[in-house]
């Protein structure tokens, strides 16, 4: 399950930061070796700093984004996929989220690469 930390420096007057950690996960599931429904969730945990203070912050779930993308099974390097994204307003506070719903139409296109075998860097003979 994927984690993404994002933190943003120099904020406001009091030269504040945010933080945000996003987790992903990713759950594919089959139908008939046709399709391939890819359903995947950005869950936000957030802590933002009050800018016009020089102390104090607000802390929770932001808005959920949720997509799903139809896909044909894998075949080589490269995954495409087209669906739906959704934000859903989960916010714990209104600090934290837009409180509106969204939805629109999402596209997906992944090339993915070997890894080397673990103990042998790329590009390196042994």
């Amino acid at each position: 399950m994927p984690l993404q930390n994002n933190t943003s420096f120099g904020l406001g007057e009091f030269d504040r930061s945010a933080n945000t950690l996003n987790i992903q996960p990713i759950y594919p599931v089959s139908f008939k070796n046709k399709w391939v429904l890819i359903n995947r969730a950005i869950i936000p945990i957030e802590t933002v700093p009050d800018i016009t203070e020089s102390s104090g912050s607000t802390t929770g779930l932001g808005d959920i984004n949720y997509t799903a993308w139809f896909s044909p099974p894998p075949k080589g390097n490269l995954t495409w996929g087209f669906g739906v994204v959704t934000i859903l307003p989960t916010a714990t506070d209104e600090m934290l989220g837009s409180g509106k719903f969204s939805i629109g139409p999402s596209f997906v296109l992944v090339h993915m690469t070997n890894k080397p075998p673990r103990g042998k860097p790329r590009g390196i003979a042994r």
